[in-house]
């Protein structure tokens, strides 16, 4: 064995050849695949050499880890030369066009050589022609593409007003061509000239080449991004045992952190070790912006604890939880990276032929559990592994030659054809998961040419669903299985928002956008463009006006929810979302409500309220993605998450046996009013196991909220139970239930013939809501209100009558009256005389009063019957 092969070098840095087995496990299981040579290959690869053990492990269909094949690192070319240069620009960008002719100019009298300019429309990157490409992404194309596949990061944000960003992309694309990406504020065009030119030095006679450069300045305001450095490092990694300013490559204390948390504990602890990786990305765009080489010895200690992990953990290696997701912005990061004198070429070595078996890795767990069909609606455990191949073949392809290239790449294409381009929300049904879907077709649109959704501007329409789920405060509201308060959900929407801004000339967008960038509360993980798991932040548009408010926002379901679950349900009664909101201010009132639950990531949560704010709070909350507090055993508490009905906003129906009744998918909503400032839907859920619901929700604008619950029970429930979920600090007197959130009160008032508990909860979402303080209004738990009907009879009717009201006063301003089962009163101040009817209720305000009629033997529309809800309890999840 030599010194300078693969498994020689591993012997000198203390790591193993390894081989990976022919077989594959779920990462929950922990199985060790990635494991040591036996006896008869140690053999062969002393005896005969690695070209034989790498002939010998295919044979056995296993393969090499690190990878044998790659022999040397990819040649990279530091300097570039004038002399085949292509100036790359915008036709329709003023200051651009006026500085690539200055720029061209200054060359060809410096050089005494012909430079081309160009536009940046069809621009081939696989030739050996060196580009200089003006602009960020949101000004050229070619810097878009780029920033689909993570390796360009500039854009209407970064850097700024008064700020430049220059990098030069070393062999990228082609290997012998190099990329220069300007990306500057006109303001400081002299400047960035003078930089250019000062980095263009003759090489012998005439012979002229541009000198590396890696340069930026960043706007005053943007400095929030990465500043201060201590504060950064923290929020990235908040249990590190030392100090940024204590971080050196050889810290002892820090490399046994990083070895700990790649290490899973196997399967009976089973800890999420992918973190380190998505911090790593993290540090590598701090690096990039600020230059700052602390941040890259971060990186690298990283990279290389994820290369011990698999060539050093003592018995050998399992999958990394979710590798497939990050592996292939991984790969971007590390094309670059490995340009910086930081890494030698025996490291180079070793990182490379790691990540390719890595990549070998997540293609044979992909097809093993996540195998795609033609005309499939995707998942993003599909398209995660899709954008990771076909990143990975960009990289291994063109660079080493590498066999399996051509078909990650037909696999990535295959996975983003067929239903993933033409429908506007794909398999999940939770706000963070059901972004990643349409962005990664996003992606890979942009990666590879193929334009489909942006030509189409489906994309647009997801966005506005994504835009009626993020409430006044610019909070994303959870539903399914979501994160914390202000956590991923918020730059997952911001990604896909601000995208579709771009791509449908869209103001309304763009305005959202912007709400959303100001209260992330993480600007780290806003500059570190990592907190949407990979997907590239891009502020493209500037912004308006907002969004239409004051009405009813009905978002429709897309019709192959109903065509798998319930074909038969009429499509009129039915909607994806449905919201209202009296502006964008923090002091508006917000609603949102969920009159469906199906699909991937989702809870059974139908016909509840998902958020209820006013006067600058949230109040009625769902529970996020429902993990137990405190249990680290990563699939434990995902199998033990609460997905509802429990903790949810709505009414709980428990059997005989008091177990949790699932309702059937949908429900119909089936009326929907607005007169004067009053606001109304009527949403039905049939077929509860024998039971009926009907509930109405009543607006009046920006004083309070009327929820008002009917149902025909079956005679089978050991209980019917109304459930709300509300932060703050509470109080519970008769009928009466009142919350406080620094000064400002939540008053419910209630009716009075059920059994009423106080009680509260908490999960892994609130903890990390709480903990981190993004909401900072209330703290501790979450306050829950239960009103509880045992043993029911049969076809008996009930009703549970609900009045929100939020006021800074010590009292509330509106009486709720409601002990008669057919009629509510309401007293107070109605400044319109408003009149409403619908099939089972009428409603009728005067100067000071509100009453409402109800009919208790409610009905459903004729061409809307019980049987057509389909059956209750647990449901597929996915669309296949």
């Amino acid at each position: 064995m030599t010194k300078n092969t693969l498994p020689g070098l591993c012997e000198k840095y203390g790591l193993n050849q390894r081989k990976h087995t022919k077989e594959i496990f779920g990462w929950c299981d922990r199985a060790l695949t990635v494991v040591n040579l036996d006896e008869e290959e140690k053999s062969i690869l002393d005896d005969q050499g690695v070209s034989a053990l790498d002939a010998l492990l295919k044979s056995k269909e296993h393969f090499s880890f690190p990878a044998l094949e790659i022999t040397k690192p990819r040649d990279i070319n530091l300097v570039t030369s004038v002399d085949n240069l292509v100036i790359v620009c915008p036709d329709d960008i003023a200051y651009l066009k006026s500085f690539a002719v200055k720029l061209k100019h200054k060359i060809e009298e410096i050089a005494g050589v012909q430079i081309d300019i160009i536009s940046d429309q069809n621009v081939d990157l696989t030739n050996d022609a060196n580009l200089m490409v003006l602009g960020g992404n949101h000004q050229n194309q070619v810097s878009r593409k780029l920033s689909s596949d993570n390796i360009s990061y500039a854009d209407s944000v970064l850097p700024g007003k008064d700020g430049y960003l220059i990098h030069t992309l070393h062999s990228l694309r082609s290997a012998r061509a190099n990329i220069f990406l300007i990306a500057f504020d006109e303001t400081v065009e002299e400047e960035v000239l003078e930089h250019l030119f000062y980095n263009l030095k003759e090489r012998g006679a005439g012979n002229w080449e541009f000198e590396r450069m890696h340069l930026s300045k960043f706007a005053e305001e943007n400095k929030v991004y990465f500043e201060p450095k201590e504060e950064a490092f923290r929020e990235l990694l908040l249990d590190s045992p030392i100090s940024f300013e204590e971080f050196s490559p050889d810290n002892t204390a820090f490399k046994k952190y990083v070895e700990s948390n790649f290490d899973s504990g196997g399967r009976d602890v089973n800890n999420y070790n992918l973190r380190l990786v998505y911090h790593a990305l993290s540090f590598f765009h701090l690096w990039n912006y600020t230059n700052d080489q602390k941040y890259l010895e971060i990186y690298k200690s990283i990279v290389w604890g994820l290369v011990e992990y698999h060539l050093k953990t003592p018995e050998g290696a399992s999958y990394v939880s979710d590798m497939d997701f990050p592996l292939g912005e991984l790969i971007g990061t590390w094309s670059l990276a490995e340009v910086e004198s930081i890494f030698n070429e025996e490291e180079r070595l070793i990182i490379t032929g790691t990540l390719l078996s890595i990549v070998r890795q997540i293609f044979r767990y992909t097809k093993a559990f996540w195998p795609i069909a033609d005309e499939q609606i995707r998942f993003n455990h599909e398209t995660f592994p899709g954008m990771s191949l076909w990143k990975a073949s960009n990289y291994f392809g063109p660079y080493y030659d590498t066999e399996d290239a051509n078909e990650w790449s037909a696999y990535a294409h295959n996975i983003f054809s067929g239903p993933i381009g033409k429908i506007f929300k794909h398999t999940e049904n939770a706000n963070d998961y059901q972004w990643l879907t349409p962005m990664h077709k996003i992606m890979f649109d942009l990666s590879s040419g193929k334009m489909e959704v942006i030509k189409s501007k489906i994309i647009c329409k997801t966005a506005y669903s994504c835009v009626i789920v993020t409430d006044n405060f610019g909070y994303a509201v959870h539903y399914g299985d979501a994160g914390a308060l202000l956590g991923l959900a918020n730059l997952l929407g911001l990604n896909l928002i601000e995208i579709a801004a771009y791509v449908g000339d869209d103001e309304h967008l763009a305005w959202v956008g912007e709400l959303i960038r100001k209260k992330t509360s993480s600007k780290i993980l806003l500059g570190c463009r990592t907190g949407a798991q990979g997907i590239v932040a891009q502020k493209i548009k500037e912004a308006g006006a907002p969004p239409p408010f004051g009405d009813w926002e009905f978002l429709e379901l897309d019709d192959h929810f109903r065509e798998f679950y319930q074909p038969n349900f009429p499509k009129k009664y039915l909607l994806d979302k449905i919201a209202f909101r009296t502006g964008w201010q923090d002091e508006d009132q917000y609603l949102c409500f969920e009159p469906q639950s199906c699909s991937g990531h989702m809870h059974f949560d139908m016909n509840s309220i998902l958020r209820y704010n006013h006067l600058g709070r949230v109040w009625l909350v769902d529970n996020g993605y429902g993990r137990p507090s405190g249990l680290t055993n990563v699939q434990q508490s995902f199998n033990q998450r609460q997905r509802g009905p429990e903790d949810h906003n709505l009414v709980i129906f428990r059997n005989d046996k008091s177990e949790l009744v699932i309702p059937p998918p949908f429900c119909g909503v089936i009326a929907r009013e607005e007169m004067n400032d009053f606001h109304l839907i009527q949403s039905s859920s049939c077929n509860i196991d024998g039971a009926n619901w009907l509930r109405t929700i009543l607006l009046l604008k920006d004083t309070f909220m009327l929820v008002i619950d009917q149902i025909e029970a079956s005679g089978s429930e050991a209980n019917i139970e109304c459930q709300f979920n509300i932060l703050g600090e509470d109080k519970l007197e008769a009928n009466r239930w009142s919350l406080s959130q620094e000064g400002v009160k939540m008053f419910v008032q209630f009716d009075g013939r059920a059994e009423v508990k106080q009680d509260t909860y908490l999960n892994g979402t609130w903890d990390e809501t709480f903990k981190q303080n993004t909401y900072p209004y209330a703290k501790d738990n979450v306050k829950k209100l239960r009103r509880i009907i045992s043993k029911p009879t049969r076809n008996e009717r009930i009703n549970f009558v609900s009045l929100f009201e939020a006021s800074t006063e010590a009292v509330f301003a509106y009486e709720l009256n409601a002990e008669d089962k057919n009629k509510i009163m309401i007293k107070g101040n109605f400044a319109n005389q408003t009149e409403i009817k619908t099939e089972n209720l009428t409603l009728k305000s005067t100067g000071d009063e509100l009453i409402i009629d109800i009919k208790e033997n409610w009905l459903l529309p004729d061409d809307l019957t019980v049987e057509m809800f389909g059956d209750f309890g647990e449901r597929k999840s996915k669309i296949r």
